[in-house]
């Protein structure tokens, strides 16, 4: 795969290479928090140099943490490897900028190893080209940035041509290398029998085309016209690989609990997966379940469901569970729907929400311990009937701090909790369950936190 970066040397070019020269990361320790292959690190320090490195790095962090922020507010999924394809992508770029035509085996091995994690997923090439898109739009407009920065305004012109030329051969170069993986993939998934069975279940989640219930039923070795609870399970804090055997378990043991007598599971990505257990179950005995013995493993349970609409209705309240989760930072390790269905109907909307909260919250909306404990103490107090007696022996805390924080509650909200209270719960309960995506966030914020009480 060689385009336009095969011409020779021109002055333009001889710019783009001083410019790029230029690159330093803004803050120190880039290299330390890297998450590509250390073979593609490697590639790109020995053509490139530790600064245009280093900045890559950076940049591609900063750009990761911006498209999170939009998944967040649009309750959208985020793309399995996603911190590495942005990474790859950005030293990649340094790398043909400075002048190499064709990408290295490291930058395909990482390729190829991100777009298995989507497959597995079940997230199509789509969702990664325009993550591509995104990290080409903002690649542009940092380099076209530096250029205005470094580059005198006679010249500039050529070099911005020349950057935007060789900036898109290498993005078209990733998005062939996207298109040639997704295709193999394809090929492979035809003769793996757990592949095909995953495809299956996404099918029918999907409302496709059914076979007979006998033949779904065989196929899957798992009967969809009884009762269901479905889950969703996640690893929030991990490397990214070895996770299918403690989830698989994780989801056995909690349908277990549930008197679940069959099981389903298809992996989602490397550090997910979707399960179904049959029966008699009762959602409620996974609420109450020890937490499981790996840390950052989370799941999101749906209400039992009825043959195949309560599959995937059961599987479609796991997953908006499991995304109001991610979005709220949450917690818990199991997230169950019941807890937080009013928060679902009333925060599907992430900026309205938060606006909502502001507004009746007002400085309770602080970070900290204090705004926390006055919020978990006003909430508590409004749930049990304004009684500051039953609000102090479910908070374990005095019945006179329960008044005194209550008293101060209405000082910094201006009014009684006495009347029109129905919005102020509300929104104590959507930042009980949202968290930081309501709130300001912990020991931070603009708004100053109440001392402690």
């Amino acid at each position: 795969m060689t385009g336009r970066l095969l011409d020779g040397e021109t002055a333009a070019g001889a710019q783009t290479r001083a410019l790029l020269g230029t690159l330093e990361p803004a803050g120190p320790g880039a290299l330390t928090r890297v998450t590509v292959h250390p073979s593609l690190l490697a590639e790109s320090l020995s053509r490139t140099g530790g600064g245009p490195t280093g900045w890559a790095v950076e940049f591609a962090a900063g750009l990761h943490r911006d498209l999170t922020r939009r998944d967040r507010t649009s309750g959208r999924t985020e793309l399995p490897g996603r911190a590495r394809f942005v990474e790859a992508l950005a030293l990649w770029s340094v790398t043909a900028l400075h002048g190499v035509c064709e990408p290295p085996a490291a930058l395909t091995g990482e390729i190829d190893r991100i777009a298995g994690e989507c497959a597995q997923a079940g997230t199509g090439p789509e969702a990664v080209l325009k993550c591509l898109r995104a990290a080409h739009a903002g690649l542009s407009s940092a380099f076209f940035g530096r250029c205005t920065e470094t580059v005198g305004g006679v010249d500039q012109p050529a070099v911005m041509r020349e950057l935007s030329v060789r900036l898109f051969d290498a993005v078209e170069t990733v998005a062939s290398l996207v298109a040639e993986r997704w295709t193999a993939v394809s090929e492979e998934r035809l003769n793996d029998p757990r592949a095909r069975s995953a495809a299956l279940v996404r099918s029918v989640l999907a409302g496709g085309p059914m076979p007979p219930a006998a033949s779904l039923t065989a196929r899957l070795g798992y009967d969809l016209g009884g009762r269901h609870i479905a889950l969703v399970l996640w690893c929030r804090d991990h490397s990214g690989t070895g996770c299918a055997t403690a989830l698989e378990n994780r989801a056995r043991t909690l349908l277990e609990r549930a008197r679940s007598t069959s099981f389903l599971a298809v992996p989602a990505g490397p550090c997910g997966l979707w399960a179904w257990g049959g029966g008699a179950v009762d959602d409620r005995a996974i609420r109450e379940a020890p937490p499981p013995a790996a840390t950052g493993v989370h799941t999101a349970v749906s209400l039992p469901g009825r043959g195949l609409p309560g599959f995937r209705e059961a599987h479609e309240q796991a997953r908006a569970v499991e995304r109001l989760a991610r979005a709220a930072g949450s917690a818990p390790a199991v997230h169950d729907y019941t807890s937080v269905e009013l928060a679902l109907l009333l925060g599907e909307d992430l900026g309205r929400a938060a606006e909502f909260v502001a507004r009746e919250l007002g400085p309770l909306t602080a970070g900290g311990p204090a705004a926390s404990a006055l919020r978990t103490t006003v909430k508590s107090y409004l749930d049990h009937e304004r009684s500051l007696s039953t609000a102090s022996r479910e908070l374990h805390v005095a019945r006179n701090t329960v008044a005194y924080r209550v008293k101060k509650a209405e000082v910094l909200l201006g009014r009684s909790l006495r009347t029109e209270h129905l919005r102020l719960h509300v929104a104590l309960q959507l930042a009980e369950t949202l968290g930081t995506a309501v709130l300001a966030a912990p020991g931070g914020g603009e708004r100053p936190a109440p001392r402690p009480g």
